[in-house]
This record gives C-alpha cells, sequence and structure tokens, in this order.
C-alpha cells in the first residue's frame, strides 16, 4: 500500500468534509491528525484518489494530495508522534 498526505480547504466547511471523510476512509487506512488533514494508506494512485474526493466537494474548495516516505513532526501531540513512527517512518526507505 502506499502513503498519502491529503489537505482539504472548505469554502463553506458543512456537510463537505464529512463527505471526504467518508470517501478517505473507504480507500483505506485513514488517520486525520488535524482538521482536514488526512493521512491514507491505500493501493489507488493520487489522481484516483483526488477524483473520488473530488467528486464530493464544492468547486470552491482546495484540494492537495501527496505521496509521502518518512516525515518529520515537532509537536505535542504524543500520540501523533507514535503513529508516525509506527506508521510512517519505519516503511521510509533511505535516500
Amino acid at each position: 500500500m502506499k502513503r498519502f498526505l491529503i489537505s482539504a480547504e472548505f469554502h463553506a466547511p458543512s456537510k463537505a468534509r464529512d463527505k471526504v471523510s467518508r470517501v478517505l476512509s473507504s480507500l483505506g487506512e485513514t488517520y486525520e491528525p488535524q482538521k482536514s488533514l488526512w493521512i491514507v494508506y491505500s493501493d489507488c494512485t493520487k489522481d484516483e484518489i483526488g477524483k473520488r474526493v473530488r467528486s464530493v466537494m464544492d468547486n470552491q474548495d482546495h484540494l492537495l494530495v501527496t505521496n509521502i516516505g518518512g516525515v518529520y513532526f515537532v509537536g505535542q501531540d504524543q500520540g501523533f508522534n507514535k503513529y508516525l513512527t509506527q506508521h510512517i517512518n519505519q516503511h521510509s526507505q533511505v535516500e
């Protein structure tokens, strides 16, 4: 499975955010460390994810889908730090 970082900005964050969250959850394991920021494990391509998510968003909303490898995180959220260590960095290859 590939790892993706998905970020969305909603013009009118009513039901669109919930719809996006449901679409992402249907694609694989999903973690939302911050509001409207998701880490998703999926066999889909970034284009496939983008098209599926975009289909439930408003025209004025913004979407970013990118592949991720290792990450660096600083913050007080120890649960998120543990998640990154266990799920992202352990699978990264040294470049």
